[in-house]
Parts: C-alpha cells; sequence; structure tokens
C-alpha cells in the first residue's frame, strides 16, 4: 500500500541530524545509506546515533547505530 515514510537520524540528546527520506513512497522493500553527514554536508563525529522510521498508521520504529571512523 503506498504510504508517506520519513526516516530521520537523531543524535544522543534527541535532535535531528539528517532526514534521509520524506515522501509518499510505494509498497515495497526500501534501502537507505546515510554518509554521517549532517543536513549542511558536515561529517558528524563517531558516537551513537539513532534511525527513526515514520509511518502514517502511527508506527514509530527506532534502531540505534554506532558510527565509526
Amino acid at each position: 500500500e503506498q504510504s508517506y515514510v520519513q526516516i530521520s537520524i537523531h543524535d544522543l540528546l534527541g535532535r535531528n541530524v539528517r532526514t534521509l527520506v520524506k515522501e509518499l513512497q510505494s509498497a515495497g522493500q526500501r534501502s537507505v545509506i546515510w554518509d554521517g553527514k549532517d543536513e549542511n554536508g558536515v561529517s558528524m563525529s563517531a558516537g551513537i546515533y539513532f534511525c527513526q522510521v515514520h509511518i502514517p498508521d502511527g508506527s514509530l520504529r527506532t534502531k540505534k547505530m554506532v558510527l565509526l571512523k
């Protein structure tokens, strides 16, 4: 089913670092790659970040990630 999807990266303080996807998408599996940079193209420091996936049915999935350099 087609739905609006938002995927964003957050730091340990919950601040939005970068929004990777924010659009209407058709059903199916997708891959997204984060290059370790913020919205301004500045490289983030090594550490723990969270990837959040929002979909319209009210679901919010959060995964912990470790950025290594």
